[in-house]
C-alpha cells in the first residue's frame, strides 16, 4: 500500500467545493452523463457514460459537459453559445462574449454590448444586470447555488441577487464565496490596518458567525462542520460547527485538511502524509499516504501507483481494477472511460462493457473533470465600461505642476499618505528610487500601476542605528501609470483613450506635434503645459503615460 498514490488531490479538494444540492444535480441530473468525445481530433460529438454516442462530427471546437441537457461551444469567432445535448442539437440563445454553464436553471451570459444577462433554458433572457441597483456597474457575476448568485459590482463589492435579479444581500464585502449548507463565508478588507476578517452569512445577510480577524482562512461548510485555522497557529487546522464553536481543536498534527465527505471522514497531512479523522477528530487511518481522494457513490476511486499507471480501489483501500490505465475518468456511471491505446469504456470490475464496444481517439479527460468540479465556482466579467468615470479615479485633479494632489514638491511622507501605504512596503534598501503601488480601478478593468519617480532615494540609512529610514529629501521627479486593458475589444480602447486624451486637452496642456512623430512607437501623444510634459501612449494590451514635472530642474 505504501507504493500506492492516491490519483489528484485536487479533485478532492474541488469535489469537497461542491455544496450537496449540487453535487446531487451533477450526479442525478445529467451533471455528468454527456462528454465530449472526437473521433478525427478534428472535429467533436457528444457520448454519454453508457458508452452512446448522441452526436458525432457536429463542432470544430469541443463542448464542455453537458449541464441540464445543454452543452457551451466556443464557435469559430471566438463566441460561446448552447446547444441542447441530444441527437440533433439545436441552438439555443444567440452568442456571448462570456457564458457560464447552466444551474438551478440559468446560465448567466455577457452580451455584444459587454452587459451581463441570465438566460433560460430556451434562451430567453430573464434579467439583465447592469448595475448593482445602486447605479455601480456589476464586474463579475456567477451561477446559481442553493438560490442565489454572487455578484461583483464596480467598486470591487460583492453581493447576492436572486433569481428574479433582485439584490438580496447588498455588495459591501470584499469577498463572497457561494452559499454551502445555507451559510456563505464572507472577508472584509481593512485598508488601515491591512488585516482581513471573516466570517459566514446566512441568506437574510445575518452574520451567524461573527466576522472578525480571528480567522486566517475558513473553508465552507460540509456536513454541519468547517475547517479553520487562526493566526495563533501557523499552518494548523481545525473545525468549527454552525455556531462558531470548535469541534475539533486546531492542532498542529494537522498541517492541511480537507471537507468533511458523506461518511463522516475527512482528509488531513500531518505534513508527510495524509490519514482520515472523523467528526470527534480522532484518527481513523494513520497518516501513510501520499495521496487521498474522495469516493464515488459506487465507492470506487482511481489511484496511480508507482509507474504513474492507473487503476481503482475500494473503500476498503483494495484494488478492484489494476493499474494499467494513462487516463481514467472516475466512475459516474455504471460505465466510465479510461485511455489505453484508445479512448475504452469498462465497467466496474474492470471489463471492457460487453454491450458497448465503443473506441474513441479522444476524450478531453482532463478538461471534462476540471469543468465538473470548478462549476460552482464559475464567474462572467462584464466588459461594460464607463470610460468617463474610469478616467476620473485614475486622475482625479490635473494642472500644469500636479496631479491628484501630488507635485515635484511632494515627499515621499506626501506619497504614503496620499495613497496610505503601509511603511512595510517600502523599499527594504538604501538605493530604490522610487514606490509602485497597484490600485483597484471602477469599472470592469484589472488594477492599474502606478510607478513614483523621486529625485534620491525613497529610504536612507539611519545615522546611528544603520537600519533603514524615509528620505525627507526625496521628491517626485516623475509619475508613471499603466491601465491594462488586454481583452477590450478596439472600440472600448478608443473610447478610453479619447477619454483621457480630453481630461489632458482640457487641462490645457497642448499637444507637441513634433516630438509625437518622433516617437519610435506608435499611437504616442505629447503633450507639454508650462514645464509639466505628458507621454501618453497605448496599444491592445495596456494604456500608459507618464507625468514628468521637467520643472524640477
Amino acid at each position: 500500500m505504501k507504493n500506492i498514490l492516491f490519483y489528484a488531490i485536487s479533485l478532492f479538494v474541488l469535489l469537497s467545493a461542491c455544496d450537496e444540492t449540487t453535487l446531487n444535480k451533477l450526479k442525478n441530473n445529467s451533471k455528468l452523463s454527456i462528454v465530449p468525445f472526437s473521433n478525427d481530433n478534428q472535429r467533436f460529438g457528444l457520448v454519454d457514460l453508457e458508452g452512446n454516442i448522441i452526436v458525432d462530427n457536429e463542432w470544430e471546437n469541443p463542448s464542455t459537459i453537458a449541464s441540464e441537457g445543454i452543452v457551451r461551444v466556443i464557435n469559430k469567432d471566438g463566441l460561446y453559445e448552447y446547444y441542447t445535448a441530444d441527437k440533433n442539437p439545436k441552438k439555443i440563445g444567440a452568442e456571448y462574449r462570456d457564458a457560464t454553464l447552466f444551474s438551478e436553471g440559468l446560465a448567466a451570459v455577457v452580451n455584444e454590448k459587454g452587459f451581463i444577462h441570465y438566460i433560460d433554458k430556451t434562451g430567453t433572457i430573464k434579467f439583465e444586470l447592469p448595475d448593482d441597483g445602486k447605479g455601480s456597474p456589476v464586474r463579475k457575476a456567477g451561477v446559481f447555488i442553493e438560490g442565489l448568485a454572487r455578484f461583483q459590482n464596480a467598486e470591487n463589492l460583492w453581493g447576492f441577487i436572486n433569481k428574479d435579479g433582485k439584490v438580496v444581500i447588498k455588495p459591501r464585502y470584499d469577498f463572497v464565496r457561494n452559499f454551502s449548507e445555507g451559510l456563505a463565508m464572507v472577508e472584509r478588507y481593512n485598508k488601515t490596518t491591512h488585516e482581513t476578517s471573516r466570517g459566514f452569512i446566512n441568506q437574510e445577510d445575518a452574520e451567524v458567525i461573527p466576522i472578525s480577524e480571528r480567522y486566517t482562512a475558513l473553508l465552507d461548510f460540509k456536513e454541519g462542520l468547517a475547517g479553520c485555522t487562526d493566526r495563533n497557529a501557523k499552518n494548523q487546522w481545525g473545525y468549527i460547527d454552525k455556531n462558531g464553536d470548535k469541534i475539533i481543536e486546531i492542532s498542529k498534527i494537522r498541517e492541511k485538511i480537507m471537507p468533511f465527505q458523506k461518511d463522516g471522514y475527512a482528509a488531513f497531512y500531518d505534513g508527510s502524509y495524509w490519514g482520515l479523522i472523523n467528526k470527534k477528530g480522532n484518527i481513523v487511518v494513520n497518516p501513510r499516504f501520499d495521496r487521498l481522494l474522495s469516493y464515488y457513490s459506487n465507492g470506487l476511486g482511481p489511484y496511480k501507483n508507482s509507474s504513474n499507471e492507473i487503476g481503482f480501489i475500494n473503500a476498503d483501500r483494495k484494488e478492484v481494477i489494476k493499474c494499467q490505465y494513462e487516463e481514467v475518468l472516475p466512475f459516474f456511471s455504471s460505465t466510465t472511460i479510461v485511455k489505453d491505446k484508445y479512448y475504452i469504456f469498462i465497467d466496474e470490475e474492470g471489463e471492457q462493457a460487453s454491450d458497448k464496444n465503443t473506441y474513441l481517439r479522444y476524450v478531453p479527460i482532463n478538461n471534462i473533470i476540471n469543468q465538473y468540479l470548478s462549476f460552482p465556482g464559475q464567474l462572467v466579467k462584464s466588459l461594460f465600461l464607463n470610460s468617463s468615470s474610469i478616467t476620473e479615479s485614475v486622475i482625479k485633479s490635473l494642472s500644469g505642476s500636479s496631479v491628484n494632489n501630488l507635485s515635484f514638491n511632494s515627499t515621499v511622507n506626501d506619497v504614503i499618505n496620499y495613497f496610505k501605504i503601509p511603511k512595510s512596503r517600502l523599499p527594504k534598501n538604501t538605493y530604490q528610487k522610487f514606490i509602485e503601488e497597484k490600485i483597484d480601478l471602477i469599472g470592469n478593468l484589472e488594477p492599474y500601476k502606478i510607478k513614483i519617480y523621486f529625485n534620491e532615494p525613497v529610504q536612507i540609512q539611519a545615522k546611528y542605528s544603520g537600519v533603514p529610514i524615509i528620505n525627507k529629501n526625496a521628491t517626485i521627479k516623475s509619475i508613471g501609470i499603466k491601465i491594462y486593458v488586454k481583452g477590450l475589444d478596439k472600440e472600448q480602447i478608443n473610447s478610453i483613450v479619447d477619454n483621457f486624451k480630453m481630461k489632458i486637452e482640457d487641462t490645457g496642456y497642448l499637444i507637441d506635434t513634433e516630438a509625437s512623430r518622433g516617437s519610435w512607437k506608435e499611437n504616442v501623444s505629447v503633450y507639454q503645459l508650462n514645464q509639466t510634459v505628458i507621454t501618453f501612449d497605448y496599444n491592445s494590451d495596456q494604456i500608459s503615460f507618464k507625468i514628468d514635472f521637467s520643472g524640477y530642474y
